[in-house]
């Protein structure tokens, strides 16, 4: 691989690269997820783009996540089942990110389905080699939630707030050369810190975001982001990202 990519040594090298269709590796972390992932593999299996893996990882979850898994890679060889330690739900992406054999990454939540031109709608963004990050519009299923749709205007307002959701396409090398995601318990939004790396020093135009709301989302009570109501977990959070990156808030906002 080329040696100016600077990868984090925890994590895999680059594989080498064919004239095949490229490769597309979902990241599923499927903790707690037993009554859902039936239909988040089904989603999956649909896709009109045939040419991707899905690794799930089971986070040692309490429930049938793990017979679930494996009676799917039973019957269709490109799922892959991992039983790990609880690590969290960025470390367990991390994980399956280095057991990965694709050109693109992308992580999904064992609850939440992909509408079938989902794959192949994110991947047609990326025959712009500037593009760093390639999603569909979201729509919101399960709880009765109010839809918010995404909307990215500009690095400075992603600083401020996340607009960007984590069934988001990458490059792998992209992927590495970041260090993955950031596995701190404090991050409530645990993709946002991802983004801001991410996209550091891009154009507005490295992130596509078709209007297409292909990706469902679902919204259920009791969220880890309900920790968000609790003031002081709230303030950890934000103490922790504005430490974390104070180079680039005092860049661009003085």
């Amino acid at each position: 691989f080329t040696t100016n990519i600077r990868i984090s040594s925890h994590l895999c090298n680059m594989p080498e690269k064919t004239s095949t269709p490229p490769l597309i590796s979902l990241l599923i972390v499927a903790y707690g997820a037993e009554p859902y992932l039936d239909e988040t593999l089904s989603s999956v299996v649909a896709q009109t783009y045939p040419h991707w893996e899905a690794l799930v990882v089971d986070g040692d979850s309490p429930d049938r996540v793990a017979d679930i898994a494996l009676r799917w890679q039973q019957t269709d060889s490109r799922i892959r089942f991992f039983h790990t330690p609880d690590e969290g739900v960025n470390g367990g992406r991390n994980f399956a990110a280095r057991q990965s054999r694709g050109q693109f990454l992308m992580a999904l939540d064992g609850d939440d389905r992909l509408a079938p031109g989902y794959l192949e709608t994110c991947l047609r963004a990326f025959d712009n080699p500037a593009v760093k990050a390639s999603l569909c519009q979201w729509q919101f299923f399960g709880a009765d939630f109010p839809p918010s749709p995404l909307k990215y205007t500009c690095y400075e307002d992603l600083l401020m707030m996340n607009a960007i959701h984590v069934t988001t396409m990458v490059r792998r090398d992209d992927y590495f050369r970041i260090g993955g995601f950031d596995e701190n318990p404090l991050l409530l939004l645990d993709d946002w810190d991802f983004w801001i790396r991410l996209l550091d020093g891009e154009p507005d135009g490295a992130l596509v975001m078709n209007p297409a709301p292909l990706f469902h989302y679902r919204r259920r009570p009791g969220s880890r982001l309900t920790k968000m109501d609790d003031p002081q977990i709230r303030a950890d959070f934000q103490r922790y990202m504005y430490q974390k990156h104070v180079h680039r808030y005092r860049s661009h906002f003085g």
